[in-house]
């Protein structure tokens, strides 16, 4: 019996119950605006990307979920189907890769890791945004997605550094409003 999709369901409401505000610090450390392309894995709605539009020269939104991909069309962006494991791209297409809220929602998280590094751009960035696994907030989060049976998979700082150090020691963490935050640049 298939699992509950969750996000199907909160398509419709999903942008006003979860908002996003931080896009000036997303703007920073992504170093937009910015020339080449944007691939947003785990994007959804487009919630995020849809506040970048106009920093760079595309945006696309990766997600499983149709009924949220048919919201991020709705905005007019770029929304593909697929799995962040097997990128349907070739080797060094984007110049800035995001992960805003979705590491711990995939399935192979490694994976999806080795996969975002073949599709960025040496000099390209890619940003990670999880819950802080520490913070209250992190541990709320945790508790929730797992009583609402989400089947999500979160990981410390620690454990997350230590995925991306199989392709890079290029990494930088910083703590804001409860999220843990990884700046990722691609060096060769």
């Amino acid at each position: 019996m298939p699992g509950l999709d969750h996000f199907g369901l909160l398509a419709p409401w999903y942008d006003k119950l979860i908002t996003y505000n931080d896009v000036d610090e997303i703007k920073k450390i992504a170093a937009l605006p910015a020339a080449g392309n944007l691939l947003d894995i785990g994007g959804g709605t487009g919630r995020v990307a849809s506040s970048l539009v106009g920093l760079i020269d595309k945006i696309v939104v990766v997600d499983i979920s149709f009924e949220m991909l048919k919201i991020a069309r709705g905005k007019g962006l770029s929304a593909i189907c697929a799995l962040g494991e097997v990128l349907p791209y070739p080797s060094k297409s984007f110049s800035r890769a995001l992960i805003v809220d979705a590491l711990h929602h995939c399935i192979n998280q490694k994976e999806v890791l080795r996969d975002v590094w073949r599709v960025l751009q040496t000099e390209g960035l890619l940003v990670i945004i999880e819950p802080n696994y520490d913070h209250l907030a992190g541990k709320v989060i945790r508790l929730f997605e797992k009583l609402i049976l989400m089947k999500s998979h979160f990981l410390s700082d620690s454990s997350i550094v230590s995925l991306i150090a199989d392709f890079t020691d290029n990494i930088r963490v910083q703590h804001y409003k409860g999220n843990s935050w990884f700046m990722v640049k691609k060096s060769k």
